[in-house]
């Protein structure tokens, strides 16, 4: 059930803060009269009982998403996902023909036949036998709910849709008391053919609940009939009647599928109810089994997709607009009539082995007999409520047992039995010639691989050979006695295999080999490895299916290879069974040759084709244009060619250098500008112009030979200046667990350059900026001045990237004595990916640059207080490339930052690719290790597992303080609202 303090709490954050929430479905409430909240104890029954589903609603609106066709899940997915479509009882399909499935629910839906037709006709479903009568049988029905006919649209809808062969009886009840809910669920019970009372409601616990569990006994009218029931949305403690022993409990999860629809993962999905009971002893069936408790009984006993934000399509027009009749639905009342289906398709198998339908005693039993491979066992996700359960291994107290692999839980319902078709025996010769037809033999076997003489089922066929010609799909007669023979034609030598599957159960299904021959060629003589441009002889020799040669074959053949510029010689004919030819290769790279006439072949493969001698230089990626000083983008690469156009891979060692060719500015090229190759590939890195210009042109030597690039234009840049502190901190934010020690001051303003700057007293927050103009791209180039005042200790943050997961930054670190490059996930752990040794002297400022590339490598710099002296370089391969903010954080004593400045698309480091661990080369050359911690940052707290908001606060200083009118906070007590902890305060 959702909580009803959401959407209150979430009206009263009017602040911007760094993290929002918004609920991306909400419960309606589908009673008209007050409910008992299901945390409420009681010692007597209460008054209603509530629905158990959620509905998907607008975002950020309270009204239901209602659209104009089906969104969520459909009944085919949901079928293939749980194995549903896998059903089937010697070659009848599982559909729950035969049976009933008896929904109870309150009130009543006066639009449920057309909107079910409605259902059915959307997703080619046939209309089922559906019957509504009162809560004693009449046809007077009750008085109509907006409230109850969503429940009543997705019980009928999606019970129908997991087994469209059962009947469904919809009994209402006069209104969502526990005495007329009971009376509707004893009528439902005593009526013939109903074999799965699904009851998608409840309430809380009460001590006098166990005099009711007998409502839930199967009737001497009708003995073999079970009862399901939700376990409730709201997560712990447990509900009524899902406690009861007699009941089977589901719970719900969140169900992933992939992009073709099959099952991918399961979660315990954040609403599932369950708990430990608190009146109700534990039932025999959960000995040995349920370790939570050995006393009480828990629940759920199982589980199923319950999430809204996974679920099923409905279609309701009573009580929604009629334009968009189509809703979401998700709650733990979609899980119970499915499983009310699953029982109907297995008593479907059991009438048809002739045994009675399960009883509640027998299914509670069976289903905690069950191996645990017939379930889905969810071990991640927690559930809501008090105590929070956790999925784990094995039973567990959010989702029970697990979800259906409902193939496996259906057989083990049904029973093994002699008459089940497990497998099929295929009979072939053990060998045939290719383009000739033979008989196999199809045997229908159960377990003792005995024939199954009743089978009815319908075959397909399959064979490893694409060229087969295989038998149409094939439905077996009662006078084939569970035997057919059938023709097939090989066409390709080797080891084929045939196999025949059926169509309903797929996991019915044998296989055989057989060892098909055919004349062939033989091609042999060509080295495993050649030099492009080389011409070799080789010999085609031709063969009979039997392996002898076939010496009086004569005749023209065609040779082909993979290599499409191969040239072979003109004489393309074999005399008695030979014939000898010669070929020349221009591709490098591993080739084969071919040699074919009409059905007959040969191939030699494996044939390494090397390049040949370097013939030719080309750039392989070049500047289309660059600015003064910054590196060139892309990486210049220059590849060595033979004549035939190969990289020449087999050269690891010649040098080729690089010039400016035309140079219309006069500038000096810097950077690597002589590169050995590798693989015939030059690699010439940061590339820098001096001057601007158009029409520049790289010219790239190799002994005698040269190439010169497109031309391409250097321009000159410039930074813009995105923060001087002049404005004070209105649009600032921080976060952390202190109250903030952060206000802009002269003393701070790095002389020439500004008359304010932050001042920052080492309280370890964060403080960033948030808007549009304080964006920082990958590929720009960032700097900040930073001044380490009072004394050189603790440690000066600049971060960059900065979005609601967090950030990265540079840190210069006294304390350690680094110059480092950070991720700060969270804004709470942190991660070194790069540092370097560097001293730091008080009272002295420094300029940080960053140079951030669009592949994510990160190059900080840092310069003496003359902004022009390097004094270290720090570079990490962080993979990030997700534009954001700024920040500033320090510990210790008091830290100084002022005018940050950001020159956009400088350093881009296209090609240099990101790793999970960095190197560190420091300005001597020197590299470094890196290291990693999840510890608590320096200077703050360690944060946990649910964080505070704070709303907007006056502007303050270092002697203010906020009174508590001032700094109203609220706690959030929902763990999947919230995931961290620590101070959000706009200031300013």
């Amino acid at each position: 059930m959702a909580f009803s303090w959401l959407r209150v709490f979430a009206q009263r954050l009017s602040c911007p803060v760094l993290h929002s929430y918004r609920s991306q479905y909400q419960q309606k409430q589908r009673h008209p009269s007050p409910r008992v909240e299901a945390l409420e104890t009681r010692d007597v029954p209460t008054a209603v009982f509530t629905p158990d589903y959620v509905v998907l609603s607008g975002t950020g609106s309270a009204s239901p998403l209602g659209t104009t066709g089906p969104t969520g899940y459909t009944p085919s997915e949901i079928r293939q996902a749980y194995g549903f479509n896998q059903i089937s009882f010697n070659g009848t399909s599982g559909t729950g023909a035969g049976t009933t499935i008896a929904i109870v629910d309150a009130y009543s839906d006066p639009t449920i036949a057309s909107d079910l037709h409605a259902f059915d006709q959307e997703f080619g479903l046939a209309d089922p036998t559906l019957t509504v009568v009162n809560q004693t049988g009449g046809t007077t029905l009750p008085t109509a709910s907006t409230d109850w006919a969503g429940e009543i649209s997705l019980d009928v809808e999606w019970a129908h849709a997991i087994a469209p062969g059962a009947k469904i009886l919809l009994v209402e009840a006069t209104n969502s008391s526990e005495s007329n809910l009971f009376a509707a669920v004893k009528y439902a019970a005593a009526q013939k053919g109903v074999v799965a009372v699904s009851m998608s409601w409840g309430g809380s616990e009460f001590s006098g609940e166990t005099s009711d569990d007998s409502v839930f006994v199967p009737p001497a009218s009708n003995p073999d009939v079970v009862f399901i029931n939700s376990s409730g949305d709201s997560g712990a403690p447990a509900s009524y009647p899902s406690t009861s022993p007699n009941v089977l409990s589901v719970g719900g999860t969140t169900l992933n599928l992939t992009s073709s629809g099959s099952y991918s993962s399961e979660t315990a999905w954040s609403g599932s109810g369950g708990g430990i009971s608190a009146y109700e002893s534990q039932p025999s069936y959960q000995k040995g089994v349920v370790t939570q408790s050995t006393t009480k009984r828990t629940d759920p006993d199982v589980s199923y997709d319950a999430n809204p934000d996974t679920g099923f399509a409905v279609y309701q027009t009573y009580g929604n607009s009629s334009s968009t009749p189509w809703l979401q639905y998700g709650g733990t009342s979609d899980a119970a009539p499915q499983w009310a289906a699953l029982i109907a398709i297995a008593d479907q198998g059991r009438t048809l082995d002739g045994e009675a339908a399960l009883s509640s005693t027998t299914l509670l039993k069976d289903i905690y007999s069950l191996p645990s491979s017939d379930f889905h066992d969810i071990t991640s996700g927690t559930s809501t409520g008090s105590p929070r359960e956790s999925a784990t291994t094995g039973y567990d107290l959010a989702t029970g047992r697990g979800t259906p692999i409902a193939n496996l839980v259906v057989a083990g319902l049904v029973g093994t039995t002699t008459n089940a078709v497990t497998h099929f025996s295929i009979s072939v010769p053990p060998t045939a010639t290719a383009g000739s037809s033979f008989s196999i033999t199809v045997e229908a076997l159960n377990a003792s691989n005995q024939i199954v003489t009743g089978y009815t089922g319908t075959v397909s066929f399959t064979s490893s050979d694409g060229s087969a010609v295989l038998p149409a799909s094939y439905t077996f007669t009662t006078s084939d006695d569970g035997k057919h023979t059938f023709t097939v034609t090989l066409k390709t030598a080797g080891t084929e295999t045939i196999a025949a599957t059926d169509t309903i159960s797929s996991s019915i299904t044998g296989t055989a080999s057989v060892s098909v021959s055919a004349p062939y060629f033989t091609v042999t003589g060509i080295p495993s490895s050649i030099t492009a441009g080389t011409s070799e002889s080789f010999s085609v020799t031709a063969y009979n299916a039997n392996g002898t040669k076939n010496t009086s074959y004569d005749g023209a053949v065609v040779l082909t290879s993979s290599d499409a510029h191969a040239v072979f010689s003109s004489n393309v004919t074999i005399t008695n069974g030979v014939g000898t030819f010669t070929v020349t290769f221009e591709t490098a790279g591993t080739q084969s040759v071919t040699t074919a006439a009409s059905s007959i072949t040969g191939t030699e493969s494996g044939i390494t084709v090397l390049p040949g001698a370097v013939a030719k230089l080309v750039f392989l990626q070049e500047p289309s244009n660059a600015t003064i000083g910054a590196t060139i983008s892309p990486t210049v690469t220059v590849e060595e060619l033979d004549q035939y156009g190969n990289v020449v891979t087999t050269d690891s060692s010649t040098k080729i250098t690089l010039s400016l060719g035309s140079n219309p500015g006069g500038a000096t090229l810097s950077g690597t500008v002589a590169a050995t190759v590798s693989k015939g590939v030059a690699t010439f890195s940061n590339l820098s112009v001096s001057a601007a210009g158009t029409s520049y042109t790289l010219v790239a030597r190799e002994g005698s030979l040269s190439v010169s690039s497109s031309s391409f234009s250097v321009t000159s840049s410039s930074a813009t200046v995105i923060e001087n502190f002049q404005n004070g901190l209105n649009n600032y934010y921080y976060m952390g667990s202190s109250y903030p020690f952060v206000f802009t001051s002269t003393a701070a303003a790095h002389p020439g350059t500004a008359t304010e700057g932050l001042v920052d007293e080492g309280d370890g927050n964060w403080y960033f900026r948030q808007d549009s103009g304080a964006v920082i791209n990958p590929g720009d180039t960032v700097s900040v001045w930073v001044n380490l005042a009072g004394s050189a200790n603790g440690r000066a943050y600049f971060g960059f990237g900065t979005t609601g997961s967090g950030l990265n930054s540079v840190v210069l670190a006294p304390n350690t004595n680094q110059f480092i490059i950070q991720n700060n996930a969270g804004f709470e752990s942190f991660t070194n990916l790069a540092a370097a040794t560097q001293t730091y002297a008080a009272n002295t400022w420094y300029l940080v640059q960053v140079q951030w590339g669009t592949s994510g490598t990160v190059v900080a710099k840092l310069f003496a207080s003359n902004g022009t002296t390097l004094l270290n370089t720090v570079t990490a391969a962080t993979g990030d490339i997700t534009a954001g903010t700024f920040a500033f954080r320090a510990t210790g004593s008091n830290k100084y930052f002022s005018t940050v400045t950001d020159t956009r698309g400088v350093h881009n480091f296209a090609t240099l690719a990101a790793s999970s661990s960095s190197s560190t080369t420091t300005s001597s050359g020197t590299a470094s290790s890196t290291g990693s911690t999840s510890s608590a940052q320096e200077g703050s707290g360690h944060l946990s597992t649910s964080f505070w908001m704070g709303l907007s606060l006056p502007a303050t200083t270092k002697s203010e303080s906020a009174s508590s009118a001032e700094n109203p906070w609220f706690r959030a007590i929902e763990q999947d609202l919230f995931a961290t902890e620590g101070w959000f305060v706009r200031i300013g």
